[in-house]
């Protein structure tokens, strides 16, 4: 899981705070734990709000490479790599897509969806909740349920001047 803190010296604040690991990107941390004695150097929202990522983060399941086919997800997914086919997201389940759908997306009453990667096709919301920042290559099919496509996402090659 990754959080960003703006800070001017990243080491030093890793170090103050215990259980993080500065990387090279000096904004960027990985949680690896919140080690008891460290939390009660920090504000109480700020330690749960740590706390909380890093539960998150061990209940979400993450892929980075690829896979063949299609992919039903019925969990908290975060998706890094590529997947071939069709991604459908059920009832419950949530998908952060940070790579790549080789096919359509689409998400089921009760699904959760944020597109940040690419579609290849069409996603089609059918009473979830979507959310576009990237590229959808095909159209957007709002059924039912809640699509939100940001200024910044690129749809059928045109970057989306209001937010939907």
């Amino acid at each position: 899981m990754e959080i960003r803190l703006e800070a001017p010296d990243a080491d030093e604040v890793a170090d103050k705070i215990g259980g993080l690991r500065a990387p090279a990107n000096p904004f960027t941390f990985w949680i690896d734990e919140l080690r008891p004695e460290n939390k009660a150097r920090l504000s109480p929202v700020v330690a749960d709000l740590l706390a909380g990522y890093a539960s998150l983060a061990q209940s979400m399941k993450t892929i980075t490479g690829a896979v063949e086919g299609d992919l039903s997800v019925s969990e908290h997914l975060i998706l890094r790599g590529m997947v071939t086919g069709i991604i459908t997201v059920k009832q419950d389940g949530s998908l952060d897509l940070h790579g790549m759908c080789g096919k359509s997306l689409i998400v089921n009453a009760g699904g959760k969806a944020t597109v940040h990667g690419m579609v290849n096709e069409d996603v089609t919301n059918r009473g979830g909740d979507v959310s576009v920042f990237g590229m959808v290559v095909g159209s957007i099919d709002t059924q039912s349920g809640e699509t939100h496509i940001a200024p910044s996402a690129v749809v059928q090659n045109k970057r989306s001047s209001l937010g939907k």
